[in-house]
């Protein structure tokens, strides 16, 4: 009987032994697949990450801003604002912005209304001659908004060294858009790509031809 216990507790010991053989190489095997899926969960989030700065570079370097200061068009009959312009510029170094209609937004709103896009409605809103766009928006033309270039090539691309004037036609838009005295209202130019301009100021008390709102 003793010695069938002591081979009882040999036998034991053996198992005892494969068992964590066994168990050793189940670890080893289980830290293997999760290093290999962190491994690709590594690569993958780097890849996201790269992306996101990226395309916050891109956002930093597509930066306009306001070139002088923001001028009304009045009417002093009425005493309306019937028009905001002002000038924009990129940022030193900054990368090209896109004009044309199909990739610009330009919003405009005021206590009564909300226009959320106002570039390319109404006629004709690039003009690579300022000759020309004063020329339409003194006819009356019905361009709820004017792009215009004053310095730079022809082309509906804003790059260094350039300037944009841009026009909201408030009376072509309609009368809720037009502007009293000591009214709010608030111009977003919204590129594809880069950051949007805010132009925010409030009119005067008595309403001229020409304002200037700093």
């Amino acid at each position: 009987m003793e010695m069938f216990s002591k081979g009882s507790q040999h036998s034991k010991g053996a198992l005892t032994g494969v068992e964590l053989a066994n168990i050793a190489i189940a670890v080893i095997i289980a830290s293997s697949v999760l290093a290999f899926v962190v491994a690709n969960m590594g690569s993958l989030l780097t890849g996201e990450v790269r992306e996101t700065i990226t395309s916050s570079l891109s956002q930093a370097k597509s930066v306009m801003i306001a070139q002088g200061h923001v001028i009304a068009h009045g009417d002093p009959v009425t005493q309306r604002v019937t028009a905001i312009r002002f000038y924009v510029r990129l940022i030193a170094g900054g990368k090209p912005i896109d004009f044309n209609e199909s990739r610009m937004i330009i919003s405009y709103s005021n206590s009564r209304i909300h226009v959320a896009n106002t570039y390319g409605i109404g006629g004709p809103s690039f003009w690579a001659n300022i000759s020309e766009a004063e020329k339409h928006f003194k006819s009356k033309g019905g361009s709820w908004c004017i792009v215009a270039v004053i310095k730079g090539d022809e082309d509906a691309i804003l790059e260094e060294g350039e300037i944009f004037m841009i026009l909201v036609n408030l009376r072509a838009i309609g009368k809720e858009a037009m502007l009293k005295p000591y009214e709010q209202f608030t111009i977003e130019v919204k590129p594809p790509i880069g950051v949007p301009l805010t132009i925010k100021r409030k009119t005067p008390a008595v309403i001229d031809p020409l304002m200037d709102l700093g």
